[in-house]
């Protein structure tokens, strides 16, 4: 399981050897670290040369816990305009505008191997490589170019 919070991203699996335990792994330490909390900093460990570095192994239980707490956090009405402005998320912000527009291409069957007939209800995505002027939300943004008012 993806979960993108406001302040990172984690790849959570059940544990191959330990059935009770949940392997939490991130690609930046400081996404793990974010989600596991102080209390679980101790389960925290890094492993060269694999995927996602950044490990924790949490019992199920306690993760339970953990994604209750990122439920409780939402308290906005967009995802991408919750994640902090600080310059230090620049990159993951547009990570995560970048997943956006994957998944919003891939609900236009871009990724579908057809020959990608789309319906007058349903255009395709607009692919051009631009990117909205620093100034613009990114959501208005799209909603301009698309043509659709208050997206």
């Amino acid at each position: 399981m993806w979960i993108f919070t406001s302040k990172g991203m984690v790849s959570c699996v059940r544990h191959n050897k330990k059935p009770s335990t949940i392997l939490v792994r991130a690609r930046q330490k400081d996404h793990i670290l974010e989600f596991i909390g102080v209390n679980n900093e101790h389960a925290y460990f890094f492993l060269d040369r694999c995927d996602y570095n950044h490990r924790a192994e949490i019992h199920e239980i306690e993760f339970k816990r953990l994604v209750l707490l990122q439920i409780d956090r939402i308290q906005y009405p967009d995802f991408k305009g919750s994640i902090p402005k600080d310059p230090s998320f620049n990159g993951y912000r547009l990570a995560c505008g970048e997943v956006w527009q994957t998944m919003n291409d891939f609900k236009f069957g871009y990724y579908e191997p057809s020959a990608r007939i789309y319906s007058e209800d349903y255009p395709p995505a607009k692919i051009d490589n631009q990117l909205p002027p620093v100034s613009q939300n990114f959501t208005d943004w799209y909603a301009d170019e698309i043509g659709v008012e208050n997206a």
